[in-house]
């Protein structure tokens, strides 16, 4: 393929270029308003719909997944069945532990039960649980029908098993 001499020219004014492509400046004009949003943990009965509207949002290409960056904070929120929300690399999961002394009006200490150690968090991080509750679910989860007295079992007594 012959060069032809325009070519020929943009090579030489081209090859003396180090520095990079030289692109006019823009000024680019916001044409919206600024939105700030503050840590906020959805409430249980409404983190489902939250997801929805969040799935919603990205696929309408408002918001988008960031995987790493350095100017912006990923966020990453886990609804899993062991109820730890993650913000910001903040764990903010339900008080399993007692809390072992209030810390001025928002915060709380709790000594977690499980793994013997404390730790701080605010009280519109947690989650109080009671056990009661959670033996109760464990209880009832693989009974569904109501029985009647007619359906118990009935075990003998041990005056009637020794006559």
């Amino acid at each position: 393929m012959p060069i032809t001499p325009h070519l020929q020219h943009l090579i030489i004014q081209c090859s003396g270029n180090v520095g990079g492509m030289k692109v006019p400046s823009v000024k680019l004009e916001m044409d919206g308003e600024l939105i700030f949003l503050k840590p906020h943990v959805p409430p249980y009965g409404q983190r489902e719909g939250a997801l929805k509207a969040l799935q919603k949002m990205e696929h309408d290409g408002v918001i988008g997944k960031v995987e790493s960056s350095t100017w912006v904070t990923p966020i990453m929120m886990c609804f899993h069945s062991s109820d730890v929300v993650y913000f910001r690399g903040n764990d903010l999961r339900p008080a399993s532990g007692i809390t072992t002394r209030q810390l001025g009006q928002a915060m709380v200490e709790i000594a977690e039960l499980n793994n013997a150690t404390e730790y701080k968090r605010h009280v519109d991080q947690i989650h109080f649980k009671s056990s009661t509750d959670q033996r109760h679910q464990e209880t009832s989860k693989g009974d569904n029908r109501v029985q009647t007295p007619s359906e118990r079992p009935t075990e003998p007594h041990q005056s009637d098993a020794q006559t």
